[in-house]
């Protein structure tokens, strides 16, 4: 289930929301002046092969695998980076962040789940 974290650091030109679970990780970014959403980064598979879908209302869809930068033993771990991924299977991906519907904000919901499904 995403629970929303509610001290999130913020942006001048917009703002953003951060909701997160043992599977997912969602950001969402509104702009100030309408409160509109203009994009959001849905992580999902965080425990076994992490990946990314970004949607931006300007320039639209991005698909990447995360690498963890824990990857090198017996160094530091780096920052997280996207890295090209392959297929996203957007419709089991829907399905499964469905089950989130009546705990999360109706509009959050709508948007997102509307975005994975026509990827």
């Amino acid at each position: 289930m995403l629970i929303e974290c509610k001290h999130v650091s913020q942006e001048q030109v917009g703002f953003r929301r951060y909701f997160m679970d043992t599977f997912f990780d969602l950001f969402v970014w509104y702009d100030r002046a309408d409160g509109e959403i203009t994009g959001f980064e849905l992580c999902y598979d965080k425990q076994n092969n992490e990946r990314s879908i970004i949607w931006d209302r300007a320039a639209g869809y991005t698909h990447s695998g995360v690498d963890s930068g824990e990857e090198d033993p017996g160094r530091y771990k780096q920052s997280p980076v996207l890295v090209a991924d392959g297929v996203l299977d957007s419709l089991s991906l829907a399905r499964r962040f469905k089950e989130n519907e009546l705990q999360m904000d109706r509009t959050v919901f709508e948007t997102v789940y509307r975005k994975i499904v026509q990827y």
